[in-house]
């Protein structure tokens, strides 16, 4: 059985350290868990490569410098919240 995920939401940027890759520490995660925790990439590349790169993966991403508002709202559609509500 599925072990449950001790998050809700991963926010991570594209680029890590060492090399390493937002979209495969999702993975990691996702594969760890047995479940698909909803996931947000990051980035402040904007070249057609790195979007390509990261709709391979099927995730949803926003360019920095992010807009609180469109971070906020993008977060809470991934959880199933209406915008505004709190948790």
């Amino acid at each position: 059985s599925a072990a449950s995920s001790p998050v809700d939401l991963i926010v991570s940027d594209l680029r890590l350290a060492h090399g390493e890759a937002g979209t495969t520490l999702v993975a990691d995660l996702r594969a760890r868990y047995g479940i698909a925790t909803p996931a947000l990439i990051v980035t402040g590349d904007r070249s057609l490569k790195t979007a390509r790169e990261i709709k391979e993966h099927q995730l949803p991403f926003l360019y920095k410098p992010l807009p609180a508002g469109r971070l906020k709202s993008l977060m809470a559609q991934l959880l199933n919240l209406k915008p505004g509500l709190k948790s």
